[in-house]
């Protein structure tokens, strides 16, 4: 299958390795351009462990100048990305959560109490989920830290505007609602809506698929994990293959 990366660069090149090692071509088309910036003052307080998000978190905190005394705190990671990136920032004890920010609100529940001191927060300036909020209604004191943007694309590349049109693409794979909402916004500022509402968006979660608009072709991977994404695909591209058949 041809299909539409597009995760920030980084996170897009690595996708992208295991999408054409099962066969597939892959177009990188980057939605959020992550901008680390001046790093930001992290509080030299006793926390019980880091929570991380997105990948961009961990690679933030490499060249900190906090990042030595955090090294041997456990890390609480969204997803198989984020833990890699973790482990290679330092960390030692990296916990990986089901893919979204409701696995790491159970597991904080589970493995940390509240009041035993605050829990810090990587984040990016705007965040899928408010981690802070839900957390602290439980008892825990989340102190959040902007670590970087992710600033939204305003066009699509010429490139994957020129494949669309051509109706090259068989899929396009949405890991968050935000990444989800800028694909939509650019789709419409080039005039390609008739060209994609047919197209499986393989989208990380029901949040996500909630960003599309009624009448796009959607598929909704079983949990929110990048192996669970990779099914969906294999499943779709079977799927295509068996009506194919069944038509001839």
């Amino acid at each position: 299958m041809h299909l539409i990366v597009t995760r920030p660069q980084a996170d897009a090149e690595e996708l992208q390795r295991k999408l054409e090692v099962r066969g597939h071509r892959v177009t990188i088309a980057p939605l959020l351009d992550i901008r680390m910036g001046l790093p930001r003052p992290i509080p030299n307080r006793m926390y019980q462990a880091v929570l991380i998000t997105s990948a961009n978190g961990a690679r933030a905190l490499a060249d900190h100048p906090a990042r030595a005394r955090l090294l041997n705190k456990m890390v609480f990671a969204v997803g198989p990305q984020s833990r890699a990136a973790a482990l290679a920032a330092g960390f030692m004890n990296v916990i990986e959560a089901g893919g979204d920010v409701t696995a790491i609100v159970a597991m904080v529940g589970r493995d940390l109490v509240a009041g035993a001191g605050p829990l810090l927060y990587l984040s990016g300036e705007e965040t899928s989920g408010d981690l802070e909020t839900v957390l602290g209604r439980s008892g825990y004191e989340v102190e959040r830290v902007v670590m970087y943007a992710a600033v939204p694309a305003v066009d699509l590349p010429a490139p994957v505007v020129g494949i669309i049109k051509r109706r090259l693409v068989e899929g396009v794979l949405l890991y968050s609602r935000r990444t989800a909402k800028v694909w939509v916004k650019c789709v419409g500022a080039a005039r390609l809506e008739n060209h994609v509402d047919g197209i499986p968006h393989f989208c990380l979660s029901a949040a996500v698929a909630s960003a599309i608009p009624l009448g796009w072709k959607i598929r909704i991977a079983t949990t929110a994990s990048e192996q669970a994404m990779l099914d969906l695909i294999e499943d779709e591209q079977r799927t295509t293959v068996e009506g194919s058949t069944d038509d001839g």
